[in-house]
C-alpha cells in the first residue's frame, strides 16, 4: 500500500562507548551486541495508534557485549538502531537492512525489524571466523534511502531502482534530502565456537541433513504446535524437559497459535490478555493486523532460548491455515501476509536453534481454510517460500506440510502421496529444499475401539512408497505426520486421529530404511491436547488435558535413533530393494553396509553377490532395543538370515503400557502381563564390512 507522505526518520547511530568509538560527532546511537537469545522484558513496548499498549514498561535487552570482544561463530550479532521520532505505523513505513561482508568476501543482506518504542534491530549469525564488515540502510516506501558504506552520510540518500521520486538532475547519484539521516557501518571479529552451526541439506549426501561443521543430523522430531501459545510456562518447560531426555532433536511449532479454529476464540482467554500473549496489534477482540506485537515475539525468542538450552531445534510453521486471520481472505490480505512472513523470518533466522521453515501446515487449506487443492495453492507456496528465502540470509531449509490429496484427508490422499504428488509439485523447482509428507497409512490399517478411546493399528505399509517416489529430486524427504500415538483414557479420539504403538514403530522403520532423512512423531497427550480447561473443539467437546506421556513409542524411537546415529553411516546409504525379498526393506551402501527391516519377521534373503570380504552381522529388536552382533557373513552369494533365539521372547510392550497390539486385541481381551514376541514380528538386520566399522561419513 502506497503512502504519499515524506519519509521522516532521524536514527541515532554510533557505537556504545564500550566499543571505543567517539560518539560526540553525532547524536545518533547504534549498539552492537551478542544475543543469547532472549530478552528479559515482559510486556509490549509498543504504543499503537488507536490502541493503548498493555505494557507497563519497555523490554530490557540482554546485557550488551561489545563487538571488540568478538562474536562467537554461529551466535547472534545484532545492530540496534534507535529513532527519536514516532511513526504512524513503523511496521509498514520504515525499511531497514544491513549488508555484511564475510572475511572471504561473500556478502549477506539481512532485513531489520521493528521491536517497539523507537527501536529497530538487525541480526546475523556470522559463519566465518575473521573480520566482518557491514553497512546499513534505511528507507521509506516512496523509494528514498540512506546508505552508509563506511563514511558519514548524514546528508546523502540513494534511490532504489524506482527513480520516479528523485528530483531532476539528481538521478543516478546521491542527492540531498530535507532531513538528515545517519546509518551505522562498522566491523566485528568472529571467533571460533563449539556451535555446530545451521542445519542444511548435506552437500555431499544430498538426501540427508548435516550441520554447518559437517556433523550428521538425522531429524527426529515431535509435534507440539501448541508450544508457542496454548501452554502455560510451567507446562511448556515440563514438556521440554521431558523431551530433552528423549531422542528428539527438533520440535514442530507454529509461529502463531492464536484463535481456536472451531470456536474463533483465543486458545487461552487468560494468556491472550497477557502483554506478550497476542501476536498482532490491538486486542483479540479488536485486532489490528497491520501491526505486530514485539512482546509476543520476545516471548517466542525466550522459548527458542529454552530449546537451545536443551539442544532441541525448531521447525517453525510460518502460516497457520487453521486459524483466524490466516484462513480469512477478507482480512488476510497479501500485504498482511507478506508483513507477517518477512517479520517472522527476519526476526528469528539468526538463531541456529531454527531447523527449518515450513510455509504452512496442510497448505491445501489455502486460502479459506477448506480441504481442497488447486494450482493456486502451489503458486502461493512458491511465492511464500521465495519471500522466506529473501528474508533469511542464513539459508535455513524451506518445506511445506501437505494434507496429501485434492480434498479429503485419508486413504485417497495417501495413494497420491505414494505416486509422488509432492515431488511433482515442488521437486524440480528451487523454492523448496525439503519434500515433506503426511502419510498415516490408513489404507493398510484397521480401527480398534478397545481400549478407549481407540486407535488405528496395522503394518504401516505405504509410507515407504512415498519416500521412494520422491527421493529422485536431490532433496531430503521426510515424513512429519505418520500417525499420532494414542493414549489410553483420552477424553476424545479427535476424529480417529490416534494410532497404535506397534503401527507407529513400523512406520518409522519403514521411513528410515526407505531413505528418509528424518521424521516427526506426534502423541495424543501433547499434539491434540491443551492445558486450559476452557478450550473446546467442534460441538463443545472438550480437548483432552495436556500430558507429556506416551504408550511406549518414545522408548522405541530412542532405539531407532541410537541405532541410526551410533551404529550406521546412514548418509552414505540409499534404498536397495533389489537386494532383498519382499516385503523387507533395504538401505545400503553396497559392499560396505546394509540395514534390512523385516516388518513381518521370519527369514529374509540378502543378495551379497556383488560384495566381497567379510561382514559383521548384527540383529536389533526394535521393540526393546536389544542388539546382538556376534556373527559373520561372507560376500559373493545370496545369504539367508533369521532372528536369533536370544532376541526372541523379549517383551513386546512393557506390561505397564496401556495399548496392546492389534494382533493381541483381535485374539483375546487385553491382559496386564508382558506379551511375548513371535517369529512374525518385525526385526532389523545390520551388516557392516569388517574393515569399515567407523561411523565417520
Amino acid at each position: 500500500m502506497k503512502r504519499q507522505r515524506l519519509f521522516r526518520l532521524i536514527l541515532i547511530v554510533a557505537f556504545v562507548a564500550t566499543v571505543g568509538i567517539d560518539v560526540r560527532r553525532s547524536s545518533l546511537v547504534a549498539r552492537t551486541e551478542r544475543v543469547i537469545p532472549a530478552f528479559a522484558g515482559t510486556g509490549s513496548p509498543l504504543r499503537k495508534q488507536g490502541h493503548e499498549s498493555r505494557a507497563t514498561k519497555p523490554p530490557q535487552p540482554a546485557k550488551p557485549v561489545p563487538a571488540k570482544a568478538g562474536i562467537a561463530r554461529h551466535e547472534v550479532f545484532e545492530i540496534i538502531l534507535t529513532s527519536s521520532k514516532t511513526y504512524a505505523n513503523p511496521f509498514l513505513d520504515v525499511t531497514v537492512t544491513a549488508t555484511f561482508t564475510a572475511p572471504s568476501g561473500r556478502q549477506l543482506t539481512a532485513y531489520g525489524f521493528y521491536d517497539g518504542e523507537t527501536t529497530w534491530r538487525v541480526r546475523i549469525a556470522p559463519d566465518e571466523v575473521g573480520q566482518w564488515h557491514y553497512f546499513t540502510a534505511a528507507g521509506d516506501d516512496d523509494g528514498r534511502w540512506t546508505i552508509d558504506e563506511g563514511r558519514d552520510t548524514r546528508h546523502e540518500a540513494r534511490a532504489t531502482s524506482d527513480t520516479s521520486s528523485i528530483p531532476d538532475g539528481h538521478r543516478g547519484r546521491p542527492f540531498p534530502m530535507d532531513i538528515g539521516i545517519a546509518i551505522p557501518a562498522g566491523t566485528f571479529l568472529c571467533v571460533p565456537s563449539r556451535n555446530k552451526g545451521f542445519i542444511r541439506a548435506d552437500a555431499k549426501h544430498k538426501y540427508y541433513f548435516s550441520y554447518s561443521d559437517g556433523t550428521p543430523f538425522f531429524a527426529l522430531g515431535d509435534t507440539c504446535t501448541v508450544t508457542c501459545k496454548a501452554l502455560s510456562d510451567a507446562s511448556r518447560k515440563a514438556y521440554l524437559d521431558a523431551r530433552a531426555r528423549k531422542p528428539f532433536n527438533f520440535l514442530r511449532m507454529f509461529a502463531s497459535l492464536t484463535f481456536n479454529a472451531w470456536t474463533a476464540r483465543p486458545w487461552s482467554e487468560a494468556i491472550s490478555q497477557d502483554a506478550d500473549g497476542f501476536p498482532w496489534g490491538g486486542t483479540p477482540e479488536s485486532p489490528d493486523y497491520d501491526r505486530l506485537n514485539p512482546a509476543y515475539f520476545q516471548r517466542y525468542e525466550r522459548i527458542l532460548g529454552e530449546l537451545k538450552q536443551r539442544d532441541v531445534h525448531a521447525e517453525i510453521i510460518v502460516f497457520n491455515l487453521y486459524e483466524v486471520p490466516f484462513k480469512d481472505p477478507t482480512v488476510w490480505t497479501r500485504e498482511r501476509e507478506e508483513l507477517w512472513g518477512r517479520y517472522v523470518v527476519s526476526r528469528l533466522s539468526a538463531y541456529s536453534t531454527v531447523f527449518m521453515w515450513t510455509v504452512a501446515q496442510e497448505y491445501e487449506r489455502y486460502p479459506a481454510g477448506r480441504y481442497r487443492h488447486e494450482s493456486a495453492d502451489d503458486d502461493w507456496v512458491r511465492r511464500m517460500a521465495m519471500l522466506i528465502r529473501e528474508a533469511d540470509p542464513h539459508g535455513h531449509p524451506i518445506t511445506v506440510h501437505p494434507v496429501g490429496d485434492g480434498g479429503t484427508p485419508g486413504q485417497v490422499g495417501e495413494v497420491l502421496m505414494e505416486k509422488g504428488v509432492m515431488g511433482e509439485r515442488f521437486g524440480r523447482g528451487p523454492e523448496l529444499d525439503v519434500l515433506s509428507h503426511q502419510h498415516n497409512s490408513y489404507g493398510t490399517a484397521a480401527w480398534v475401539s478397545d481400549p478407549a478411546p481407540g486407535y488405528w493399528d496395522g503394518s504401516a505399509a505405504g509410507v515407504e512408497k512415498a519416500v521412494w517416489t520422491d527421493r529422485i529430486f536431490g532433496k531430503p524427504v521426510i515424513n512429519t505426520e505418520y500417525g499420532y500415538e494414542g493414549l489410553k483414557g483420552g477424553e476424545i479420539n479427535f476424529n480417529k486421529q490416534t494410532h497404535g504403538t506397534d503401527k507407529c514403530r513400523q512406520a518409522v522403520w519403514r521411513i528410515f530404511t526407505a531413505g528418509g532423512a528424518g521424521l516427526a512423531a506426534g502423541f495424543r497427550g501433547t499434539t491434540l491436547s491443551v492445558d486450559n480447561a476452557e478450550i473446546y473443539y467442534d460441538k463443545k467437546q472438550r480437548f483432552a488435558p495436556f500430558q507429556a506421556e506416551d504408550s511406549g513409542h518414545v522408548k522405541q524411537l530412542q532405539h531407532l535413533y541410537d541405532f541410526v546415529t551410533m551404529r550406521t553411516a546412514f548418509r552414505q546409504m540409499n534404498p536397495a530393494q533389489t537386494l532383498v525379498n519382499a516385503p523387507n526393506l533395504c538401505l545400503a551402501n553396497p559392499g560396505r553396509e546394509y540395514v534390512v527391516y523385516a516388518p513381518s519377521g521370519g527369514e529374509l534373503s540378502l543378495d551379497l553377490t556383488g560384495a566381497s570380504g567379510s561382514f559383521s552381522v548384527g540383529w536389533l529388536n526394535p521393540r526393546t532395543g536389544a542388539y546382538e552382533g556376534r556373527a559373520w557373513a561372507s560376500g559373493g552369494a545370496k545369504r539367508t538370515f533369521s532372528l536369533p533365539d536370544s532376541l526372541k521372547g523379549a517383551s513386546r510392550v512393557d506390561p505397564d503400557l496401556p495399548m496392546p497390539s492389534i494382533g493381541i486385541l483381535l485374539d483375546r481381551e487385553p491382559s496386564n502381563r508382558g506379551l511375548e514376541a513371535r517369529d512374525t514380528e518385525d526385526w532389523v538386520l545390520h551388516l557392516k564390512k569388517v574393515d569399515d566399522r567407523s561411523r565417520a561419513d
